[in-house]
């Protein structure tokens, strides 16, 4: 075994993943999460995908970092307005 990786072989191949979770990756399933909480939102009050929402942030600073380092991911599902936290 290594650690922080997970090895697993069938029929003579074998596939080796780093599990670390680095920071990026930890900001990136933030800002997923975010759009995710976000679409959600937006089905439990009955809007359609093409109604426009503007969206401002306001959180901790790991929020925000985190939106800001992903901002173009985020603007892909909100190109109508995205503020970030200021």
């Amino acid at each position: 075994d290594i650690p922080g990786w997970i090895v697993a072989s069938d029929n003579g191949v074998s596939v080796a993943l780093d599990i670390t979770l680095t920071e990026e990756l930890k900001m990136e399933g933030t800002a997923r999460e975010f759009v995710n909480r976000v679409q959600n939102l937006r089905k439990e009050k009955g809007l359609e995908v093409t109604d426009k929402i503007r969206i401002q942030v306001s959180g901790d600073d790991y929020i925000c970092k985190s939106c800001s380092t992903f901002k173009k991911y985020i603007c892909a599902f909100f190109p109508d307005g995205f503020t970030e936290c200021s």
